[in-house]
């Protein structure tokens, strides 16, 4: 997937509209963000995103989603991890595909098993990196401890009520476009930040990919999922939070005395360092685009409305 992925071309446009984004329903409809990748061809035309290939993974993943299993993990009822953790799809199920999708689907299902090994044996993800002994000596406080090792409650006001949507549309735009996708989600398992679940979460939340440019990544593209939890019902339910403000450079600049330095570090996947208590993973959950694997994120995710305030508090 590396030499894939070297190849992508990223174009942006700034799209003003004037009706409502239907990609992202309940976001600001005054401007979209539009994002066209197209693969650069350094040698003989592939036939990647040809017709027959693109409506065959169609065909396929349609298959897949049909087959799913359909008993919930309802909110508020306890559930063991060895009836819920695991995965019901095999790559031999999807070798009509075109090679390049196949590959990363194999190692994703390396990766499965290996998340589900783990969580089995140690009851929590592999990407649960914070020690709350650590954070003890470091002065944090006994409720911040506890919530860092066994997850803080999300501060739900209500319940939501059961959603499922598939990944938007946008994802499915060409096959270039579907794999970013699915090595994003590899990734996130390698991280031990996704756990695969053979139960269908509360809560399957439709997901979109926003891509751009960082001389920090290997491939020069910076990945990130985001979780429409606003369309899913989760954000309309969760309590409101006290707006989040930072300080300017002015502020910064007049606080600061002689001879001081400024300096600046960045978190990478920072909400994704925060763990959610296992009550409140059924409402994290999303679909695989290709296998409709079920998945849920046990940490701060990338769409939910609290995670800019809580992880900024955290921080």
């Amino acid at each position: 997937t590396g030499s894939i992925l070297t190849r992508i071309h990223l174009k942006i446009q700034i799209q003003f509209l004037t009706k409502r984004d239907t990609n992202f329903p309940g976001r600001c409809p005054s401007c979209r963000l539009k994002l066209t990748i197209s693969r650069r061809q350094s040698h003989s035309k592939s036939s990647l995103s040809t017709p027959a290939n693109c409506n065959k993974v169609r065909q396929i993943s349609r298959k897949a989603f049909q087959g799913r299993p359909s008993d919930v993990v309802e909110p508020g009822q306890p559930f063991a991890l060895a009836d819920t953790v695991g995965h019901f799809w095999e790559p031999k199920d999807f070798e009509a595909l075109p090679l390049e999708l196949r590959s990363v689907l194999d190692e994703t299902f390396q990766e499965e098993e290996r998340e589900i090994a783990h969580v089995l044996e140690h009851r929590f993800p592999s990407g649960s990196k914070l020690s709350a002994a650590g954070a003890r000596q470091l002065g944090v406080s006994e409720e911040r401890a506890q919530a860092w090792q066994s997850g803080s409650a999300l501060p739900f006001k209500s319940t939501p009520p059961q959603y499922a949507r598939k990944p938007y549309s946008s994802i499915y735009t060409n096959l270039s476009t579907l794999i970013l996708v699915c090595v994003e989600i590899l990734r996130l398992l390698k991280l031990g930040k996704a756990m695969p679940w053979k139960r269908m979460p509360w809560i399957l939340s439709p997901t979109a990919i926003i891509v751009k440019t960082s001389p920090f990544e290997d491939d020069g593209l910076k990945k990130r999922i985001v979780y429409d939890c606003t369309a899913s019902g989760v954000n309309p339910h969760l309590a409101q939070h006290a707006e989040m403000s930072l300080p300017t450079i002015l502020r910064l600049l007049q606080s600061m005395g002689k001879d001081y330095f400024m300096a600046k570090s960045d978190l990478k996947d920072m909400f994704y360092n925060f763990p959610v208590r296992q009550a409140d993973w059924t409402f994290l959950g999303f679909s695989h685009p290709v296998t409709g694997q079920y998945f849920v994120v046990p940490f701060y995710a990338m769409g939910i409305g609290c995670a800019p305030p809580h992880c900024q508090e955290f921080a």
